[in-house]
């Protein structure tokens, strides 16, 4: 088969598509996990996308509640010669959801591990993959970290998601396997390790939850050695999205990986860049705009003191000391980011400014968070101007942004995350990294 592709094509890069775990279906359909027949366990488990992701089981034998009243169950289950014990919850007498389900033998190792992605966006891939009937470019294989990792691209993609976006639907868009590059094995909390530090980069880069699910992991001979069933944080498909990080960039996308992995996915690193990541994706999901801002400030906070005081630039008495505002400038200007207001891009916030006579940006987002959280009547000057809220979270979430960046090293392209917006034009370097290359497409 390969061989009559690269005759056409008249290209030997060409490689068979990966094969999933869990076949890729239609938008919205369940991916069924368990239907009955091993070692006696009858019943079904399976991954719906009705509303939101839930793990669903239906007609265990032994899962009946000892009372009516009872909605916890219980029952057992085989996979792969391992029988684990299921806690679930029961919605009616013969069916429930679960939320958490692992078949493993204690200090299981795999040689690689298949995985599934859910509303991944169509991310630049040059790599050319074929069936028996189509080829289409739809690999991307990168190396961090000591992985290699490839993912590849269902061939109807733009299809299933204009549909899932339509519906606000889920759909399995990619499937990636992760293996060393030495071709080692690796013990299962590594790999769940790195598949919750892909989870939250790929998510802070297009600004939405973002999922790599059902993950199984394979020995060298091919058999199934680990299996993990989770109800996925995952948001529903969109025609559009907020992210900082342009879909076509993959170069850039493995810039970020390549600085933030090695802190996330490793074993005993602090969580403090997972923290600010997190809020930064909640800073564009949440649902008011002042809860974006609170997650936005939240992180921000954390960010400032990591930055000035665990990386010893300021003692901890000097930073007590400081406002608000003076130790975000002093990030700020760390990071070579502008202090400025642009008045055709935040015509409140200049209002605002001249107003209260405030000096700057990084005053001005501070100083309306404060009379947010802190407001010195019950009708404080905020919402008397238009749009005030709405650009203090624009700049602020540039400026979280841009801060989680240079404090990873990222040298790479972003996406304007102020008005106009839009993804053609607008993609700049970084301020500090003005000799690093761009990526591109």
């Amino acid at each position: 088969m390969l061989d009559k592709w690269r005759a056409l094509l008249d290209c030997e890069d060409v490689e068979e598509p990966l094969t999933p775990a869990y076949e890729f279906a239609s938008v919205g359909e369940s991916v069924i996990l368990h239907d009955g027949g091993e070692g006696g366990s009858a019943g079904r488990v399976e991954l719906t996308f009705v509303g939101q992701p839930n793990l669903r089981w239906t007609g265990f034998p032994d899962s009946t509640p000892a009372t009516p009243e009872a909605t916890g169950i219980s029952f057992q289950l085989q996979r792969h010669g391992v029988e684990a014990s299921v806690d679930g919850h029961r919605v009616g007498r013969d069916h429930g959801v679960l939320n958490y389900m692992e078949f493993a033998a204690p200090n299981t190792q795999a040689h690689h591990v298949v995985a599934h992605w859910v509303n991944l966006p169509n991310i630049f891939a040059a790599g050319r993959i074929a069936t028996e009937k189509a080829t289409w470019n739809g690999r991307w294989r990168f190396e961090v970290d000591g992985w290699r990792i490839t993912v590849d691209r269902r061939q109807d993609h733009d299809k299933v998601m204009a549909r899932a976006a339509d519906q606000s639907s889920y759909v399995l868009t990619h499937v990636m396997e992760v293996r060393r590059t030495d071709d080692a094995v690796f013990d299962v909390e590594a790999a769940k390790r790195l598949l919750e530090g892909l989870r939250v980069c790929v998510s802070f880069a297009f600004g939405r939850w973002i999922a790599p699910i059902l993950p199984v992991g394979y020995d060298a001979d091919g058999e199934v050695v680990w299996e993990e069933w989770t109800t996925p944080l995952c948001d529903p498909a969109m025609s559009v999205g907020f992210g900082w990080l342009h879909r076509s960039h993959t170069d850039d996308l493995v810039r970020l990986l390549s600085c933030a992995l090695p802190r996330l996915a490793t074993l005993g690193m602090p969580d403090i860049l997972r923290y600010q990541m997190i809020n930064a994706v909640l800073a564009v999901q949440s649902g008011f705009v002042e809860q974006r801002m609170s997650a936005t400030f939240s992180a921000l906070e954390n960010l400032e003191w990591s930055i000035l005081v665990l990386d010893s630039r300021l003692s901890h008495t000097k930073y007590k000391k400081m406002s608000g505002a003076e130790r975000l400038r002093e990030v700020l200007t760390l990071a070579d980011i502008p202090h400025d207001l642009d008045a055709t891009t935040f015509p409140a916030l200049q209002a605002f400014v001249a107003n209260a006579a405030i000096p700057d940006g990084p005053t001005a987002v501070v100083e309306v968070r404060n009379r947010l959280t802190h407001p010195k009547s019950p009708h404080d000057e905020v919402y008397q101007f238009d749009g005030l809220v709405r650009e203090t979270w624009f700049l602020a979430r540039r400026y979280l942004t841009l801060s989680i960046l240079y404090s990873i090293g990222y040298q790479g392209s972003y996406v304007r995350m102020t008005p106009p917006f839009g993804w053609a034009s607008h993609s700049v370097r970084v301020p500090w990294a003005s000799n690093s290359p761009v990526g591109s497409a």
